[in-house]
């Protein structure tokens, strides 16, 4: 994992706020007590071991020990809040083609439908706010939620060339929205 994250870029990003500077928010449940924890770039929590358990899917892999707690993937409580704009990354397909009839498939689908149901409850609340926000004319905010859905393979591919492409695709978007805040 230390080879594919610029921490270089990380400790650039856990500087005080600025206009330009994004905060970088990873999610993740604490084990023990199933409180949420939103590791921030801005309070210089953004550290291996906390990006490692923003992905801890058990039983992959086990939780990670970070500041005195266990942690696994946010999606077992919820994602962080972002104010502005959302970027997801979906790795669980809401839909399949089709009844999953062998073993594995039934099994997938099953670690699937919960994987996605506390993603799916912040959506549609999003989505009931920006409607709220809609109606008052102009007077709030609306958050935007761009997704990037991922095949099931992609849950288990660790290979180079797939991350840097992720990587890639994933710079080349964060300059985008950088070039269009307000300089």
């Amino acid at each position: 994992m230390g080879g594919q994250v610029d921490f270089d870029e990380v400790a650039r990003l856990q500087q005080p706020p600025t206009d330009r500077r994004p905060l970088l928010l990873v999610g993740a449940v604490d084990v023990a007590t199933g409180a949420h924890q939103a590791f921030s770039s801005w309070r210089g929590e953004i550290t291996l071991n906390a990006i490692v358990a923003s992905a801890a899917v058990p039983p992959l892999f086990r939780a990670v020990h970070e500041g005195g707690s266990y942690y696994w993937d946010g999606l077992f409580s919820q994602n962080p809040p972002v104010p502005e704009e959302i970027r997801v990354i979906r790795i669980n397909p809401l839909a399949r083609a089709g009844e999953p009839t062998a073993i594995a498939a039934i099994a997938d689908r099953r670690n699937e439908l919960p994987g996605n149901l506390s993603l799916q409850q912040e959506l549609y609340f999003i989505g009931k706010v920006n409607q709220w926000a809609d109606r008052l004319g102009g007077r709030y905010r609306h958050i935007e939620v761009r997704e990037r859905a991922l095949d099931l393979a992609s849950k288990l591919d660790r290979r180079a060339g797939f991350i840097t492409a992720l990587q890639h695709e994933g710079r080349h978007k964060a300059q985008r929205f950088l070039a269009g805040l307000p300089g």
